[in-house]
């Protein structure tokens, strides 16, 4: 949770390009600052031959959020601050390495000439291996030095429009689904978790619930996506869906557990 300070800090230009050029140094990331949509200075201890920033940059500063993450096409993640009218992005980081055919697809978007290929791609693949929440933890400190307001990683993981592209289809194609159309991928090793659970949310046994729903990322562990962040994202939808059917069963009407009206 954020707290804000009764007196913040004022930064120059030169202390803030300062302070990012230290914090590259630290974390080993490409760092960006921005005046208003204008990159005033830039630094990385990696020399990209072209920096991929600049295929989202735009959508990036459109983030309003005072501190955040950023997900390009779910390859790998930006994190950035805000401080008056500047905006500090640093990245990119992806947890798991990028494959050679993406890098390929990233060079070409990048306009990089056949020949700059192999390089690029030597240069990216020195930035994967970050796990997002080290990025996360990262930006908290460069926040709480430029701002002085004070956040938990546990109000960055998951934002808001992330939540929003559940839509009440997709929930409704898997809730009212039945197991046979699920994938058979691990169903008998989920499907007694699952009943305990279901059973559960029926008697109403909320803290047997929640101490059930901690065993949820045995089920397919691993499988419900190649990124941290979209794997947290379909564990909750996961989540959603054994406890909606489970309110469904026990004879709650599917229009209420949809939220349709």
């Amino acid at each position: 949770m954020s707290e804000q300070s009764s007196v913040q800090p004022i930064f120059t230009e030169s202390q803030l390009c300062y302070f990012s050029r230290q914090f590259s140094n630290m974390f080993g990331l490409p760092v960006r600052l921005y005046r208003q949509q204008e990159e005033i200075y830039t630094y990385s201890p990696v020399q990209l031959a072209a920096d991929p920033v600049t295929l989202c940059i735009d959508a990036l500063l459109q983030e309003t959020a005072p501190l955040g993450y950023f997900a390009y096409h779910d390859m790998f993640y930006y994190g950035y601050v805000r401080h008056q009218s500047y905006c500090f992005v640093a990245g990119p980081v992806s947890e798991l390495a990028i494959s050679e055919h993406e890098l390929k697809k990233l060079g070409g978007s990048l306009h990089l000439q056949p020949e700059q290929f192999s390089v690029f791609a030597a240069e990216m693949k020195t930035l994967s291996g970050m796990h997002p929440d080290t990025l996360l933890q990262a930006m908290i400190l460069y926040n709480f030095t430029v701002n002085r307001t004070m956040y938990d990683i546990s109000n960055l993981r998951i934002q808001q429009k992330e939540q929003k592209t559940i839509t009440a289809e997709m929930k409704e194609n898997e809730i009212l689904s039945g197991p046979e159309n699920r994938n058979p991928e691990g169903h008998m090793r989920s499907l007694s978790i699952e009943q305990d659970i279901i059973r559960k949310v029926q008697q109403g046994d909320v803290d047997g619930l929640i101490d059930g729903a901690t065993k949820i990322p045995a089920v397919r562990s691993g499988q419900l996506a190649p990124q941290l962040l979209r794997h947290h994202r379909n564990f909750f939808i996961r989540l959603e869906t054994i406890v909606s059917r489970a309110a469904i069963q026990a004879g709650l009407p599917a229009e209420e557990v949809l939220g349709k009206h």
